[in-house]
């Protein structure tokens, strides 16, 4: 029974070690977000706080306690971190979400660069463009036909 205990203890510290790592990890991306994102993250971050701080006493009772008591706690140790875990969840698509809006306005930069490019060519190069548009009716017009 000690064994299995003490396996329990040991499972349920690497799992805060884990969630604190985390918790630190998106703090550093939510501290470099912007916007909203950073506002939710300032209300959200410190609930999520306090869920850690509550699974951290929650595996102080759990070492302090006796066989019996620890039996009994024990199952309450799946809800603490299931709250723990749907708070992760809460604050990562928050993040995620803001990842997403960043990627967003990158491919729409990269967008506009090579709408640009192509008219810097075109007026650089009118008659090889014109050509090329014809080439291409020509070849798009071949296969449609070919369909039929």
């Amino acid at each position: 029974m000690r064994n299995n205990r003490d396996r329990y203890l040991k499972d349920f510290e690497s799992t805060l070690d884990d969630y604190k790592k985390k918790l630190q990890k998106i703090g550093k991306k939510a501290d470099s977000a912007e916007g909203d994102v950073k506002k939710r993250y300032a209300k959200d971050g410190p609930e999520l706080k306090k869920q850690l701080d509550k699974a951290e006493g929650f595996y102080e009772k759990l070492k302090s306690a006796t066989e019996d008591e620890f039996e009994e706690l024990k199952d309450s140790g799946k809800e603490v971190f299931e709250e723990l875990k749907a708070g992760f969840e809460k604050v990562s698509k928050l993040l995620s979400f803001d990842n997403l809006t960043e990627l967003k306005d990158e491919v729409a930069e990269y967008g506009k660069e090579a709408v640009e490019q192509v008219e810097v060519y075109v007026k650089r190069n009118p008659i090889y463009a014109v050509a090329g548009a014809a080439v291409i009716g020509f070849l798009l017009g071949e296969l449609l036909n070919r369909s039929r």
